[in-house]
């Protein structure tokens, strides 16, 4: 199982505007999303 993060700084712009992170494991997914704001994670096989 694989894990997608995108995540937007609280310093940025655009609410729009997101990162990737690209593929990572669940922990990492988790230790991304506390440090911004607006985070998404896709899961896929």
């Amino acid at each position: 199982m694989s894990y997608a993060v995108a995540y937007r700084l609280a310093s940025d712009k655009h609410e729009g505007q997101l990162r990737w992170d690209g593929t990572t494991t669940m922990s990492h997914a988790i230790a991304v999303a506390s440090q911004f704001v607006d985070v998404k994670v896709w899961k896929y096989a």
